[in-house]
């Protein structure tokens, strides 16, 4: 019978290791979700809330650096040591700015929109959230990780409506941008791309449009939901009205979108 290569038991090992490093922080982080909320909860001795609560702190202090740890695990150190040898340093610079500059970019966006239903939130909040939101999304690489690193935080604060309604203007911004330089991109280089590129590209602008077209009316069609004896129907405008109250909220409030346009296509 054959072996397999080294090189891939190897690999098939390296996977698991990563896979289960995953599973403690995201075991990790979870349980320190659960333990704040749980010392939050009245009725509790002062002693128990206490003692929850150191719980918490060193449970949040184990699991940043094992997050650190897991992010350096998944890096080819001596590649990346040998790509930063031979970079040039300027260029190099440059793009530790304009990568610095888009996060910040994006945190101000989802700050904006949080501040615009709760004024009193700090900034300092805003900026630890969404240090934790880009964290997290390089331990588990997929934005859905972040985003819900991101509501967790801000839910505590500002109610779990105004959080998810912020992280979903966000989002939709940042894709508006993207679809703006994209179809500019298209429309520049058509002769090189073809002109089915300008076609596709206008077609998924014309998807992102008609979802934020959705997303900000969804208080209309929410309301409706109302109306309905279904008990799923009920069920599911409780669940979706502090949201959709938030979404329309910002509908009402167009220059607040102007600038989280504006600010989704500088990121």
């Amino acid at each position: 019978m054959d072996t397999e290569p080294r090189s891939t038991v190897a690999a098939g090992h390296r996977l698991r290791r990563q896979r289960r490093w995953k599973l403690i922080v995201t075991l990790s982080y979870s349980v320190t979700v659960h333990g704040w909320s749980a010392s939050r909860r009245s009725g509790e001795p002062a002693g128990s809330r206490s003692r929850r609560q150191r719980v918490v702190v060193a449970l949040q202090v184990a699991a940043v650096p094992a997050a650190v740890l897991l992010v350096l695990h998944g890096v080819d150190l001596r590649q990346a040591g040998a790509a930063l040898a031979t970079a040039d340093p300027y260029w190099l610079i440059a793009a530790i700015l304009l990568s610095f500059a888009s996060v910040a970019t994006a945190a101000v966006t989802w700050g904006m929109l949080i501040h615009a239903t709760n004024a009193r939130v700090r900034w300092s909040w805003i900026v630890a959230w969404h240090a934790r939101t880009v964290l997290a999304g390089q331990v588990i690489p997929t934005g859905t990780a972040g985003d819900a690193v991101r509501v967790m935080g801000a839910r505590r604060v500002v109610g779990i409506g105004p959080a998810i309604a912020g992280t979903l203007i966000s989002r939709l911004s940042g894709g508006l941008g993207l679809v703006i330089w994209g179809v500019t991109g298209t429309v520049l280089l058509r002769d090189a791309l073809g002109r089915n590129t300008i076609v596709i590209a206008a077609c998924l602008a014309g998807a992102l449009i008609s979802v934020a077209g959705l997303l900000l009316t969804a208080d209309l069609w929410v309301d409706w939901l109302a109306h309905r004896r279904s008990t799923w129907a009920q069920r599911l405008h409780r669940w979706l009205r502090p949201i959709a109250a938030t979404l329309g909220s910002y509908r009402s409030n167009p220059s607040l979108l102007l600038q989280s346009l504006l600010l989704g296509l500088a990121s």
